[in-house]
Parts: structure tokens; sequence; C-alpha cells
């Protein structure tokens, strides 16, 4: 447990996801480069930052500006994700596969874009490796994503998962809108 967020971060890791240049050289891929013009241009590499404890994780990617042929920008937040092992949203209700949770998939619990740059500008530095005050500011995050989060957890019913409405056996007991009871019957067979 880190003392000073009080969150329990059991991973904490960065990667890098290589920029592109299909401009001058096309890869390929879903028809890039098969006609002119046709090609998914150019891109800087994207540094991203997770904490996770391992239920709730919280990822930064940063477009790092350094583009091909050695355009230069400053670097900028373009995504802040909170991942959560358990569904806090009725409309995200399928999992995604997801490498920072122990269950290995997640559900989209919110994107902030504006966030990512403020939060990026206020604590990290403009190169890949970031120093121990930005990593204590993302478990920071973790943690008040996390309290927010469990308090928007949903949770569904094993029945209906979630839709409100279940189909009812034959034969079952049940009461329509003017009080009255009635069997529910057995559906007929569909025509051909």
């Amino acid at each position: 447990m880190n003392r000073t967020t009080g969150v329990n971060v059991r991973a904490r890791f960065h990667y890098e996801t290589p920029g592109y240049d299909c401009v001058a050289t096309p890869c390929g891929k879903r028809g890039c480069g098969t006609h002119p013009g046709a090609n998914h241009g150019v891109h800087c590499p994207e540094w991203n930052y997770i904490v996770s404890d391992g239920t709730i994780a919280v990822s930064l990617q940063v477009f790092s500006g350094l583009y091909p042929r050695g355009r230069t920008i400053p670097p900028r937040g373009a995504t802040m994700t909170t991942h959560a092992a358990f569904i806090t949203d009725m409309d995200s209700r399928e999992p995604n596969p997801c490498a920072y949770l122990d269950a290995g998939t997640c559900y989209s619990a919110g994107t902030t874009y504006c966030g990512a740059q403020e939060f990026f500008e206020a604590h990290g530095v403009p190169q890949y490796e970031q120093p121990e005050s930005f990593w204590r500011a993302l478990e920071a995050e973790l943690l008040r994503r996390a309290k927010q989060k469990q308090d928007d957890r949903i949770y569904l019913c094993p029945t209906c998962h979630g839709c409100g409405t279940v189909p009812l056996p034959p034969g079952q007991l049940v009461g329509d809108a003017s009080g009255e009871m009635h069997i529910v019957e057995p559906s007929p067979p569909e025509a051909p």
C-alpha cells in the first residue's frame, strides 16, 4: 500500500506504442499504399502509463510529439481511461480484453480527453520516463476514481441481466395491471 495515496497499487507500468509514417513507407495493412493517397498518414509514438489495484486501473495515453522525419511538437495528454472489473454503466455491459486487471477483462468506466491533457500538464515531464511525483499523482487519481466507481457499481439481476424482463415458465401464476391473476400458458409453436 502506498502510504501517501492510500491505494493498494499492485501494478505500475508503462510502455511505448511506436509511431509510423505510412506516407513515406506504407504498411500494407487494410489497403495502406495500394492506391495514391491511401495510407494511414503519420503519427507520433504514444506513451502509456498505467496504475492498477487489480480491480480498477487508470491508464493515461500521451502523444509524444516526436514525429517521423524530425517534426517535433510538445507532448500532450490524449486520453485518461478508467478500467473496472465490474459494470458501472448500463450501456457498457460487455467486457473487453484488458491486461491491466487481474480478471483479464474490463468494462470501460469512463474516458476523459481534456482531463488527460490537464493531468499531463500538471504532473508530467516532456519525456517517456516520468518522475516519482507523476506516479504518485496517477495513484491519487486511481484512488479518487476507485471510490467514485465503487459508488457507480451496477449489480445486474442474474435472471434478466439488467434488461428488466424475463420469460416466465408455463404454468406460473402472474398478476396483470388490473390485479387479476392468470396462469402463463405455453407459447404456441412457431410456424415453419
